[in-house]
């Protein structure tokens, strides 16, 4: 019985990624070119504003200097694809759920190195 949980347990993540998937394609590609206001300070808030606020909460402490580099990269990782899934479930907008997980993703591809680069030098 416990190996069903772990495998149940197992596809949470892409069955997540394929709703999304499913999201977009209904709503359309096109929406994604022309992202709205609201998702680019979410994009904000993953690539900018947590990342500064994980690094000035982590000041004070007397850390090892890569376990402030990791916490202030975890702080960076997209929306979680299950927001969309949690957003249809409770009535709320899958659709501006579903944006903010996909523009998050992609914004990470080129946020991250460049992150990343300014961690480096903390």
């Amino acid at each position: 019985l416990m190996g069903t949980f772990k495998s149940l347990g197992s596809i949470t993540s892409p069955l997540a990624l394929i709703f999304i998937g499913m999201t977009i394609h209904r709503v359309g590609f096109e929406k994604l070119r022309h992202v709205p206001r609201e998702v680019w300070y979410v994009m904000f808030s993953c690539f900018v504003l947590r990342p500064l606020v994980m690094y000035l909460v982590s000041a004070p402490f007397d850390l090892d200097p890569m376990m402030r580099k990791v916490f202030v990269a975890a702080t960076m990782l997209p929306v979680s694809s299950v927001i969309a899934v949690l957003a249809r479930a409770h009535g709320a907008d899958e659709e501006f759920a579903s944006e903010a997980v996909g523009a998050t993703t992609i914004g990470l591809v080129f946020a991250l190195p460049v992150l990343l680069f300014i961690v480096n030098f903390v």
